[in-house]
């Protein structure tokens, strides 16, 4: 699923490992996959800005994950479409929930990756201070110690309308840019003309009389 941006308008994908291990059942590796490759490609084509915001976060939920519900080969294929797949797409990688058992795994392939891969790996120990360093709480779901409910269904489209931050669409952005262009009116007139102009009008046309004469 896409995640809300962290505080440098970088959205988030959340790799949750035990949704797809038991999404096995209904779909192939290949598939699942492929979803992954989907969800980080439409993230990039519609959530980044060029310029501005160029690459994204990977949270890897690996909670709930055992030896009796362990599939190596998927969670390998799904880690080298993520990491190896989109190298420059990727600002941080933070892993959550890592048991006994997969942090050995884990370990074990730490230092088969690339040295900018590793570099870019957060194996978070306390979820809520360590995210906080990077996210808005408010814009995280309390599954990974924020305030947000636990999305469950309605996954895409993602909403990205999040607490503290505010994204324009490329309509809204033209829109400002197009009113920011018009030419602006230089007359005396003002928004408080009409008061104004009852009080002051009389002893204005005084005046000029009054020098004219001299």
């Amino acid at each position: 699923m896409i995640g809300k941006r962290d505080k440098d308008f970088r959205p988030t994908i959340i790799v949750q490992a035990n949704r797809l291990i038991g999404k096995l059942e209904e779909y192939s590796e290949e598939e699942l996959c492929a979803c992954v490759a989907f969800t980080i490609s439409y993230a990039i084509d519609n959530l980044l800005i060029p310029g501005k915001v160029e690459n994204l976060n990977l949270l890897f939920d690996a909670t709930d994950l055992s030896v009796l519900n362990f599939s190596l080969t998927l969670l390998k294929n799904v880690c080298t479409v993520c990491l190896n797949g989109f190298p420059t797409r990727i600002n941080r990688t933070f892993i959550v929930g890592l048991g006994y058992f997969v942090r050995k795994v884990y370990k074990a392939f730490y230092y088969f990756l690339p040295e900018f891969t590793r570099n870019a790996i957060i194996v978070v120990e306390d979820v809520k201070k360590e995210l906080s360093e990077w996210y808005d709480m408010r814009n995280v779901m309390t599954l990974y110690g924020g305030i947000l409910p636990n999305k469950t269904i309605n996954f895409f489209p993602p909403d990205m309308s999040m607490y503290g931050q505010t994204m324009l669409s490329q309509s809204e952005v033209a829109e400002i840019i197009k009113k920011d262009q018009e030419p602006r009116s230089h007359s005396f007139e003002t928004a408080d003309s009409s008061t104004i102009n009852t009080s002051n009008k009389s002893s204005l046309i005084e005046e000029s009389k009054n020098f004219e004469t001299e």
